[in-house]
């Protein structure tokens, strides 16, 4: 579970985006695998369904999900006939999420998907009110295009982790990063900051997320 480099993670949680036990419960079994870092904090779910509950949204599709923790918290937001398609590659990871589901009692609200995301992808179809990109790094272009294709006129496109880590700060790639995945991103942000398609922004959390209605 990643945090802020300050206070203020820990405050706007404690405040405004507190965890019941439940979901302590997922940050506690996302611990157990070291690798809780990949999922959202508290604060990054709750900007999103704070975005969800303003904005009307109701057909969303995720890649990437881990354990659950971002799904089940955008599904909350959802309202009574809300629907969340989620999808992971991992065989772990997606017999745990849905185990999750089942422990929230949103089977009937969330569908979890197991496979690689562009082969379960060409079996979806929009419209989505909302895409939301938290996979593999190196395919966040193959992601946009689907997203442009299967996300509606006003929908939104969301995009974790668009820093890469601080990689897309810098002109030349940076010594440990893949040239794919640095090129990939940093395309990947260009082309959701054209004004002719996009009205976008990009929150600087930790590791950056790019948020982008799509005009088109």
């Amino acid at each position: 579970m990643r945090q802020g480099n300050d206070q203020s993670y820990k405050y706007i949680e404690s405040v405004f985006h507190p965890d019941s036990e439940k979901w302590l419960n997922i940050r506690r079994a996302m611990a157990e695998t070291q690798k809780e870092g990949m999922s959202l904090s508290p604060v990054e779910a709750g900007f999103l369904q704070f975005l969800i509950r303003t904005q009307g949204i109701k057909n969303i599709i995720e890649i990437g999900c881990f354990l659950g923790y971002s799904a089940l918290k955008m599904a909350e937001a959802l309202p009574a006939d809300g629907k969340l398609t989620t999808i992971e590659f991992d065989p772990t990871f997606f017999a745990i999420t849905k185990n999750h589901v089942k422990n929230f009692n949103m089977e009937e609200k969330v569908q979890v998907l197991h496979g690689d995301a562009m082969q379960v992808l060409k079996t979806l179809q929009g419209p989505f009110d909302l895409c939301f990109i938290d996979a593999d790094k190196g395919g966040y272009l193959d992601y946009l295009d689907w997203a442009e294709k299967n996300v509606r006129k006003d929908g939104w496109i969301i995009g974790d982790n668009t820093f890469l880590f601080g990689a897309v700060f810098s002109d030349e790639k940076p010594a440990g990063e893949s040239t794919k995945r640095w090129q990939t991103m940093r395309i990947f942000n260009e082309r959701l900051s054209d004004p002719k398609k996009y009205l976008t922004t990009c929150i600087p959390f930790n590791e950056g997320m790019t948020i982008a209605k799509k005009l088109f």
